[in-house]
Parts: C-alpha cells; sequence; structure tokens
C-alpha cells in the first residue's frame, strides 16, 4: 500500500482504464488499511451516490495465492498493489466505503 500511495494512489473504476480519481491519504489499522480519495470522474461519483459502486477492490501484479481453510478460493499472501478500484462488489466483503461527501 505505501509503494502505491507513493506513485500516485491512482483510483479505478471497476478495474477499467477509467481514472475515477486519486487517494488523499491512507491508515494502516489493526484490521487492514484505510484510504480516503477524491472521486473526480462525474460518472464514478453518481454510482457512488445512488449506491452503485460500493467498496473498494486492489489489482495486485505478481500475486502469491495460498490455499487453507481462510479463504475459499485462497489468500493472497503477497504481491504489488498496483492499482484500487470502485468496484459495485468487493471481493472482501470488510472494503466497503463508508462515507462519501
Amino acid at each position: 500500500m505505501p509503494h502505491w500511495f507513493k506513485s500516485g494512489g491512482n483510483i479505478r473504476e471497476q478495474h477499467s482504464s477509467i481514472a475515477a480519481g486519486v487517494a488523499t491519504d491512507y491508515e494502516e489499522k489493526g484490521d487492514g488499511f484505510y484510504i480516503e480519495a477524491k472521486i473526480v470522474d462525474k460518472n464514478s461519483i453518481s454510482k457512488v451516490v445512488h449506491e452503485v459502486l460500493k467498496g473498494f477492490s486492489i489489482g495486485i501484479k505478481a500475486p502469491r495465492v495460498v490455499r487453507d481453510q481462510k479463504a475459499a478460493n485462497g489468500r493472497i499472501i503477497d504481491g504489488q498493489i498496483i492499482e484500487v478500484s470502485l468496484v459495485d462488489r468487493p471481493a472482501n466483503p470488510n472494503a466497503k466505503l463508508i462515507m462519501a461527501k
């Protein structure tokens, strides 16, 4: 997360080429990373306001996945975060948007 943030903190929409906005801050807490983002794409803003886009998802380059009982399809334990996207259904149910203003 720190490398991604320092390299520009790009926020995409649905893992597409749409540049929806940029991360303005992030914080690591005991249960993961929390990010603040400024969304500037008008269509993306509308989708957030109308709760079409409900959370975040990360794009990872060279992910390392382990199979175990903690996640049915495996857990990503290593790799480089290269983008964060606003999505309609985050794979991690805890990656939901908390507030939009």
